[in-house]
């Protein structure tokens, strides 16, 4: 390296080109040269950010304008939109309370009409108003400014006024445009008969909108914006220019109006809230809907007006932009000139030594950065030839050592190109067999001469192979100039033996992991050129990567093996998860049937069962005892018929429990209280003396026993004991029902918990299902045991309060 650097100080070697006359050799055009592209880099790193944060601040800018305005006209069509419904929903009730009259509900015109005609009164807006019986015919008729006589009382069979009241709904028609040109629209109550339950007539008002749009209209959009509304067709109700009301002008093409029809949203992605209107002019549109009324408030602002400041902010920046571009357009081309002189005579120099002149060397001049890259280039180029000549071997050695991916060739392919590059007879390499961070890492030890022996292990230690843990510890490159001199008795032992005299110890890197140490030594010692160790070094590295290569393959096979046995057993889980929430919706679907078929037999079962309680009242006991025995029949099929249904009812509809503090005991006591078992049947109690209060729903807790109980009595037609126990333990509250009923054979232990499975010939299979939903909602269990002709034992465990329920 000392001697490149002092041939790089001297005038040159070989041919060299003159300074003068540079730009004359360079024949390119100018958009081509340094200057140009200097130039160019200068004014785009000078106006490119300023101009991308002016465009930005524009578009922040306009953003923050549109909300505002969107939000700003939003809020006065929802004004707009209040202020119709509020005045025909004032309409409607004062309409509303006429009809509620006995003189309206009789029909009688007489009666009627004071009424009506204070209704008129009273409701300056209503200029005429009518009263028409169930077939359309108007009773009675009064207009504000025109006399009514019963000649002109006509007949509105067909007319939706008096369809969609009678039905039972309150009728707004449309929008109409009176003789003088003024607004007016339908409205149409039903009149309801309340003693009889049904409507009897019709009370219509024709309503002046002329007041009501006079207000609307009048409220200021900015200085030159504007509402209007439109109905459900796009048709206009009522504009500023009200020549287009009566001209009957659809305005459905219109933005906002298009975005009302369509039923979209504003504030919906893509919604285009600038548009030309039906002058051709820009403005920004926003609507709102009456879904009373399926009317519509537009309001639209002229774009110039709405965004005139944004326009203002965008006239100015680009005057500043403009100014900062041509000053420093002028600043760079001042300065470009004489900067890129000796960058020219070096690209010259690069030019020559790229067409494989390699004597040339580039004048240096001066002491500024572009002097000192001149001399890192006359430098380049003493090595070139070396580093062309080292870059083929390395490439050669990296695609060696890269063609296998098993672990033992790739050993033996890098030790023998180690030893054919560093031309020494023996290199050999250390590899971890486990990370650097252990205690006590264990290596092993491979030499190109004995290379199937393989694998004599090393406990590495730092004062046993000292240089070795050295170079894995600190990842640097350890020389031994001397082995007999400097290396430790075990380190001597493995190199005087292969007769090494000096010894180059690199470590092996792979992903800034070490994987081991390489060596390569001669029989003499003495010390190893830079050449040598950065030759090393580069082979180490090639050698690493293909070691972790081949390592990571036998990791990834391990692993697709293992994989593939996971994917087995995800698989099994799949289908478990699936089976599962197959079985989950079939519980959701009985859940929905038992509701509704539970509601739809209450009632017929409820009237049964009062049908046979008046039958017993009114027949003497005396009487035929047939009829009392079919009657006694009724009643218990009735009763069992309603424990179904509230089964299905309970299945359907469990809410979480309602906890407080409740004793077991009292629940148990006043469950069998209300129960009266056959005389065969006997019920033993067992209760724990000093029972701990539980947090529980004690409604849900009673059902729970009582599925339990009755549950037992049924398992014991011929008779038996029940014995119910209770006792605390740690952490819970355990209550169980015993009986010596017929028992459950054993493939049905849990299938008697799942809904509508049953073996009895009573029932529907449900009060299990919801003993244990009930009693899992409490964070509680339900089981059971069962022998077959020995009985049944049921047991329900509450967790007591604080115990993690």
């Amino acid at each position: 390296m000392s001697s490149s650097v002092s041939q790089a100080s001297e005038p040159a070697r070989g041919p060299s080109a003159p300074v003068v006359g540079v730009w004359s050799s360079l024949s390119r055009p100018w958009w081509h040269r340094i200057t140009f592209r200097l130039i160019l880099l200068v004014l785009t790193v000078s106006t490119l950010p300023p101009l991308f944060l002016g465009v930005l601040a524009m578009r922040s800018a306009r953003v923050a304008q549109e909300q505002e305005i969107r939000d700003r006209n939003s809020a006065v069509a929802g004004w707009g939109v209040d202020k119709v419904e509020s005045y025909l929903g004032n309409i409607v009730e004062n309409m509303r309370l006429f009809t509620e009259l006995g003189e309206l509900q009789s029909m009688d015109a007489a009666a009627a009409k004071p009424l009506l005609s204070f209704l008129i009164s009273f409701m300056e807006d209503v200029k005429e108003v009518s009263l028409l019986d169930a077939q359309g015919w108007e009773r009675v008729r009064l207009a504000e400014s025109t006399l009514v006589t019963s000649d002109d009382l006509v007949r509105h069979a067909a007319s939706p006024k008096l369809r969609i009241p009678l039905s039972g709904e309150t009728y707004i028609g449309p929008v109409l445009t009176s003789e003088f040109s003024e607004p007016f629209v339908t409205v149409a109550l039903p009149i309801r008969n309340l003693a009889e339950d049904r409507v009897v007539g019709v009370l219509a008002a024709e309503v002046n909108l002329k007041r009501l749009w006079d207000e609307v209209l009048s409220s200021k959009v900015g200085q030159s914006g504007y509402l209007y509304l439109v109905n459900g067709e796009g048709q206009l109700l009522a504009h500023p220019d009200f020549s287009l009301v009566l001209a009957r002008t659809n305005l459905s093409k219109a933005g906002a109006v298009g975005r009302f029809l369509a039923g979209q949203d504003d504030q919906s992605p893509g919604a285009n809230l600038e548009y030309s209107n039906y002058q051709g002019v820009r403005v920004f549109g926003v609507h709102a809907r009456s879904r009373k009324l399926g009317w519509g408030v537009i309001v639209e602002q002229p774009s110039t007006e709405a965004f005139a400041s944004v326009d203002r902010m965008k006239i100015e920046t680009s005057i500043i932009l403009i100014n900062a571009i041509a000053v420093t357009s002028v600043l760079v081309m001042l300065s470009a000139r004489a900067l890129t002189r000796p960058l020219a005579a070096l690209a010259q120099g690069a030019r020559l030594l790229g067409a494989g002149n390699l004597g040339h060397r580039i004048p240096v001049q001066g002491q500024d950065e572009i002097a000192e890259v001149a001399s890192r280039f006359n430098a380049m180029a003493d090595q070139l030839q070396e580093s062309f000549q080292r870059l083929h071997t390395l490439l050669e050695t990296s695609i060696m050592t890269s063609s296998s991916l098993e672990l033992e060739k790739v050993l033996t392919i890098a030790l023998e190109q180690m030893d054919h590059l560093t031309g020494h007879a023996q290199s050999g390499l250390v590899l971890l067999d486990a990370p650097l961070d252990g205690a006590r890492p264990v290596a092993s030890t491979f030499r190109t001469s004995a290379l199937a022996q393989a694998a004599r292990p090393l406990a590495l230690e730092p004062g046993g192979y000292a240089h070795v843990w050295r170079a894995l510890s600190t990842g640097k490159p350890v020389i031994l100039e001397d082995v007999a001199a400097t290396a430790s008795p075990a380190e001597k032992a493995l190199w005087e033996a292969q007769g090494l005299g000096a010894v180059v110890l690199l470590p092996l890197l792979s992903k800034g992991q070490i994987l081991g140490v390489l060596w390569m030594g001669r029989a003499t010692p003495g010390a190893f050129a830079d050449g040598e160790v950065t030759l090393g070094l580069t082979m180490a590295n090639h050698i690493g990567i293909a070691i972790d290569n081949a390592r990571l393959y036998d990791a990834l096979r391990r692993t697709s093996e293992e994989l593939e046995l996971r994917v087995e057993a995800r698989t099994r889980d799949l289908q478990e998860a699936h089976e599962e929430l197959v079985r989950n919706e079939r519980l959701a679907l009985i859940g929905q049937l038992a509701g509704g078929v539970g509601h739809e037999l209450r009632n017929p079962l409820g009237a049964i069962g009062n049908a046979v309680y008046y039958l017993r009242i009114r027949l003497a006991p005396s009487e035929d005892a047939k009829v009392q025995k079919h009657l006694a029949i009724l009643d218990a099929e009735g009763r069992r018929a309603n424990k179904i249904v509230t089964d299905l009812l309970d299945f359907s509809r469990t809410k979480p429990p309602s906890r407080v503090p409740v004793q077991l005991n009292a629940i148990i006591q006043d469950v069998l209280a209300r129960q009266s078992p056959q005389a065969s049947i006997k019920v033993e109690l067992d209760l724990a003396g000093s029972l701990p209060q539980v947090l529980a729903d004690p409604d849900q807790m009673a059902q729970i026993f009582l599925n339990l109980v009755l549950n037992a009595f049924e398992a014991m037609p011929e008779g038996g004991a029940l014995t119910v126990r209770t006792r605390a333990q740690a952490h819970a509250v355990v209550a169980s029902f015993a009986d010596t009923g017929i028992g459950i054979p054993a493939e049905n232990l849990e299938q008697i918990f799942q809904p509508l499975f049953t073996t009895k010939t009573r029932g529907i299979g449900l009060g299990l299902a919801v003993s244990r939903r009930l009693a899992e909602a409490h964070g509680g269990t339900l089981t059971v045991t069962s022998r077959m002709g020995k009985g049944s034992t049921f047991t329900v465990t509450f967790p007591l309060e604080g115990s993690g329920a």
